[in-house]
């Protein structure tokens, strides 16, 4: 069925049914049917785990989680920041972009949410900073 052109959003069939799911995949199979993706979106049939990346400059990512969060095993936003500061204290942001609700949502499903954490314009010598300080730890 390669080469029909899917709707957009639910649909009836699955890409098993439409054949998409095979080792000589097409540039213009994933363009024709990339907005299109199964009605029961928690139906997993990849039985390993999937991690998935949200970010809050892409707030599509978010409403991509919820829908398919039966699909991830792990959804990992974008949030914490970790910097240095010119007296060499650790810093983190980022707290402001934790949304509860959201996450409340996403683990609705038994998806977990793990965090992820930027060094953020770290140097070798702040990497070995932290490990050889007791108290910075």
């Amino acid at each position: 069925r390669s080469g029909e052109p899917s709707e957009s959003g639910p649909g009836v069939e699955t890409v098993f049914s439409k054949n998409l799911v095979n080792t000589n995949v097409k540039a213009r199979e994933i363009v024709e049917h990339h907005a299109a993706y199964y009605k029961q979106t928690n139906k997993k049939v990849f039985h390993g785990n999937v991690l998935g990346y949200v970010t809050p400059w892409n707030s599509h990512g978010y409403d991509i989680a919820k829908t398919f969060g039966g699909k991830f095993s792990l959804i990992s936003p974008v949030w914490l920041q970790v910097t240095v500061s010119n007296n060499d204290d650790f810093l983190l942001g980022g707290a402001h972009d934790v949304d509860a609700g959201w996450m409340k949502e996403v683990r609705e499903h038994g998806t977990k949410i793990v965090p992820r954490v930027l060094f953020d314009r770290w140097t070798g010598q702040n990497y070995v900073s932290l490990f050889q300080d007791k108290d910075k730890q």
